[in-house]
């Protein structure tokens, strides 16, 4: 680096409060999106996993809840993880952009419990 250049600083993890150095915000970020498969992830529901195989879905360990729709890519389930964290919790890429409880088109389901109660 040179002489005026400034050390990249390290950031909180939005989704679990982590922290990770800066050049590593991104690929940390993704690693809370995860493809669905017959016992992955051990969180999700047997009746989704069975159902969703090959599908990605996120964990949100603000809340402890997963949406109750999946995505076909990762980038999909990316996307719906930064409008879940902006709507519920006012954080993330679009935690500033004003969106309301509408924007997210899809619920949120608490992990180990009911449907009761969804975000």
């Amino acid at each position: 680096m040179g002489i005026f250049s400034k050390k990249p600083k390290d950031e909180e993890c939005d989704i679990c409060g982590a922290v990770v150095p800066a050049d590593e915000k991104f690929s940390h970020r993704g690693s809370h999106v995860m493809r669905i498969g017959p016992t992955e992830p051990s969180w999700l529901p047997e009746k989704l996993r069975a159902v969703a195989q090959g599908e990605y879905t996120f964990r949100c360990d603000r809340c402890n809840r997963y949406p109750d729709i999946k995505w076909p890519s990762e980038a999909g389930a990316e996307a719906g993880m930064d409008v879940h964290l902006a709507v519920a919790h006012r954080v993330g890429p679009l935690g500033n952009s004003g969106l309301s409880l509408g924007a997210a088109k899809f619920g949120m389901a608490p992990i180990g419990g009911s449907r009761e109660g969804s975000q």
